[in-house]
């Protein structure tokens, strides 16, 4: 997924996030690139959940919609005699 991090950097021109790690002392540099790694993993972690819980969402609607639909066509239905319910035979 891209977020425009590293767009400027693919095409050969510095982005303002390199220039400010550039800015940084080495130690600092250091830092956040040991620190890269896990905030990445992370990153990807969080939107696994994320898709995750869009698609627990997307199903739960699902069934909602389900409901509903029983909930406002199903006492039509008890109406009808036994033979319409069953269709032809």
């Amino acid at each position: 997924m891209d977020f425009g991090i590293a767009r400027g950097a693919r095409q050969g021109r510095p982005t303002p996030q390199s220039r400010t790690i550039r800015a940084l002392a080495a130690a600092e540099q250091q830092a956040l690139a040991e620190a890269q790694p896990a905030a990445a993993e992370a990153l990807e972690r969080t939107m696994r959940q994320v898709r995750d819980l869009a698609e627990a969402a997307q199903e739960r609607l699902a069934q909602l919609d389900q409901v509903v639909a029983q909930a406002a066509i199903g006492p039509l239905f008890d109406r009808l005699p036994p033979t319409t319910k069953t269709g032809p035979m």
